[in-house]
C-alpha cells in the first residue's frame, strides 16, 4: 500500500533504461526490484551505504530506524487504530506496536479528554474546570 505520488515514483524508478527487470531484462540471478547502478540487488550494506550518504548530503542527522519510527508515530497522530498499524508495520504482536503510543502524548491526551469517567460524573467535571490551583477540601 502506498500513495499515488509513491505510485509515480516507483513507477519512475521502474522504467529507468538500467533497471534490470524493466522490460522483461533479467537482473543477475535475482529478481529484486532494488538494484544498484550495476545491475545488482541492493545488499543491506548498500542500504546503509545510501542512507549514510542521504544524511552526510542533507545535513540531517538521522538513521533508517528513525524513518521506520517516524511513519509509525505519523500513522497514530492521524488515527490510526493499534491494530491496524500492527498489520501495516508487520509486527506478529501487538505490544511490538505499543512502543510507538509512548511518544504520543499530545494525541493520547486528545482521546482520553472527551472519554475521561469524570465526564460521567454530574456536575463534577464542571466544577474541576472551573477551579484552579489547589483542589478545595470536600465538605
Amino acid at each position: 500500500m502506498f500513495s499515488s505520488e509513491g505510485k509515480a515514483a516507483l513507477t519512475h524508478y521502474y522504467q529507468h533504461p538500467y533497471h534490470p527487470l524493466r522490460q522483461g531484462q533479467t537482473a543477475n540471478s535475482t529478481d529484486a526490484f532494488w538494484v544498484t547502478v550495476d545491475g545488482m540487488p541492493l545488499t543491506f550494506f548498500g542500504c546503509q551505504s545510501l542512507i549514510r550518504r542521504i544524511r552526510e548530503e542533507s545535513g540531517v542527522n538521522f538513521h533508517a530506524h528513525q524513518l521506520r519510527h517516524t511513519y509509525a508515530t505519523t500513522m497514530i497522530g492521524q488515527g490510526v487504530n493499534l491494530y491496524d498499524l500492527k498489520g501495516l508495520m508487520g509486527h506478529t504482536d501487538v505490544k511490538t506496536t505499543q512502543i510507538y503510543l509512548h511518544d504520543n502524548v499530545d494525541r493520547l491526551s486528545e482521546v482520553y479528554r472527551p472519554h475521561s469517567p469524570l465526564n460521567a460524573i454530574a456536575g463534577l467535571s464542571q466544577e474541576i474546570k472551573k477551579t484552579r490551583g489547589r483542589p478545595r477540601k470536600w465538605q
